[in-house]
């Protein structure tokens, strides 16, 4: 099933949502996802070191939050 058939499958409250960003950041999601591929799958390490790759750019490439000058 396309993502846009399971949006628009779903219940009116949920596709108002559908359009919205996610607050955490994706290196975030990526670093927690290679600590449970790592622990759990048991899959080999060149797999778990592209994930933390990929995720160390991720993190790189989020904006930082601009402090305010006083």
């Amino acid at each position: 099933m396309e993502d846009g058939e399971a949006v628009a499958r779903a219940p009116r409250s949920t596709r108002a949502k559908a359009g919205r960003g996610c607050d955490v950041p994706l290196g975030v999601i990526l670093r927690q996802i290679q600590e449970v591929v790592s622990r759990s799958l048991k899959l080999n390490s060149s797999a778990v070191a592209r994930i933390g790759t990929l995720a160390l750019a991720m993190e790189k490439a989020e904006p930082k939050p601009r402090r305010r000058s006083t």
